[in-house]
């Protein structure tokens, strides 16, 4: 969605002003049901059942309806609006990837653009030539795995070096029924204890 806003806005920015800003106003309002329901199960729900239930019933009765508007303003302006111009692309690049757009509406888990991830991977896209000679195909492998790890704790509010102090220490004897529990999104941190 961030994509398509940017589009959006671009045609905006040159003066293609009275479509565009209906666009980038839907999409606020979009962005604003996102947000309503991030603080409606902020530290307040542990349940991710019922937090899933709270994001499929928000997303369903009040961003479908903005979504369906956007959908229909699209099919409007899409055959009355030449393809070159910065409001044609962004018609073009919505109707294009309108199923991507509208994903998240049915799935909990998926978020309404790719922000995270993308600023997840920037250190490693920006990091890229420094690791051109990682050394062997298990290194970089290895590396990878470490990195996920670690970029998975940032997203889920786990301190990584603690998270991986207490894996390692707790993996060789965990039970294959324990081994969810000590994901980074279902980890918590052990209680230190007191020597006497």
């Amino acid at each position: 969605m961030t994509h398509a806003r940017r589009y959006y806005f671009n045609a905006y920015k040159i003066g293609e002003k009275k479509n565009s800003v209906e666009f980038l106003s839907l999409i606020k309002m979009i962005y604003d049901v996102e947000a309503a329901i991030r603080e409606k199960c902020k530290d307040k729900i542990k349940d991710r059942k019922k937090i899933d239930e709270i994001i499929l019933n928000e997303r369903r009765a009040k961003s479908r309806p903005i979504l369906d508007s956007i959908k229909r303003k699209i099919d409007t302006l899409l055959p009355i609006t030449h393809k070159d111009t910065l409001l044609g692309k962004a018609l073009n690049y919505s109707r294009n990837n309108w199923d991507n757009l509208i994903r998240f509406v049915d799935d909990p888990l998926a978020d309404i653009d790719n922000n995270l991830a993308e600023n997840a991977i920037r250190p490693i896209a920006i990091s890229r030539k420094n690791w051109l000679f990682i050394g062997s195909r298990e290194s970089g492998k290895a590396a990878a795995n470490i990195m996920s790890i670690i970029s998975t704790c940032k997203r889920a509010g786990v301190e990584p070096y603690a998270y991986l102090v207490d894996i390692m220490r707790r993996l060789p004897t965990a039970k294959d029924s324990e081994i969810e529990s000590l994901l980074p999104t279902n980890w918590v941190k052990p209680q230190a204890t007191i020597k006497e």
